[in-house]
């Protein structure tokens, strides 16, 4: 059985991404997608250490 989720994942970056403001460079979805997940990271190691928080940080 062949999984789609793989296939969709490799054409990630040739999917444009449309800005809800005027951007002047374009984006591709994997480009948004890395940026948003390292974002989230970030937020997460931010609340543990700062906030006393228990979110799992770990893969």
């Amino acid at each position: 059985m062949q999984s789609k989720f793989f296939a969709y994942l490799s054409r990630l970056r040739w999917i444009k991404r449309w800005g809800l403001k005027r951007n002047i460079e374009s984006e591709n979805v994997m480009e948004h997608s890395w940026e948003l997940a390292t974002i989230a990271h970030a937020l997460a190691i931010i609340k543990n250490h700062y906030f006393n928080g228990h979110v799992n940080t770990r893969f």
